[in-house]
């Protein structure tokens, strides 16, 4: 090796890459980094799903899921040939954050729809506005439990 490249080797090995930027100003560049990307996350976060510890299973009329945190959707479509209403039974245990359970008609009009912050069982019997495709749609937004649907066309 040479002189010059020990020379300038010694020189890298006592040097502070942060030298320029002072300590005191650090802190603050942190602070804006982490604050953007919370920002980012936040508005971001609509439109990740987020199914933890998702298990259950659905059948041709009822659905039965248990989750550890759930933030997202859950839908099942019914073809109606004929039929006047759509009978949905629902038994919904909420630990925490909120579920909304709706039924739709596509292409998009609601015709019921229920939000549940607290456990809750019960049934509701919905017109059907005549033959279609329908969609019984659960939403998660940071909940944690699980809901048992079911549901008959008479």
């Amino acid at each position: 090796m040479n002189r010059l490249t020990v020379r300038g080797l010694k020189t890298l090995r006592g040097s502070n890459l942060l030298q320029g930027v002072g300590q005191e100003r650090i802190l603050p560049l942190v602070f804006i980094i982490l604050a953007a990307t919370c920002i980012c996350v936040g508005v971001l976060g609509g439109f990740w799903e987020i199914k933890l510890g998702w298990s259950g299973s659905d059948e041709i009329n009822e659905a039965h899921y248990n989750y550890l945190l759930f933030t997202g959707s859950f839908s099942r479509q019914i073809i109606v040939n004929y039929g006047r209403f759509l009978i949905l039974y629902y038994d919904v245990v909420v630990d925490r954050g909120s579920l909304t359970i709706s039924v739709v008609k596509v292409p998009g009009q609601t015709l019921w729809s229920q939000r549940f912050d607290e456990n809750f069982s019960g049934s509701v019997r919905i017109a059907l506005n005549g033959g279609g495709v329908y969609l019984i749609v659960v939403r998660g937004r940071g909940a944690g439990g699980g809901f048992d649907l079911r549901w008959e066309v008479s």
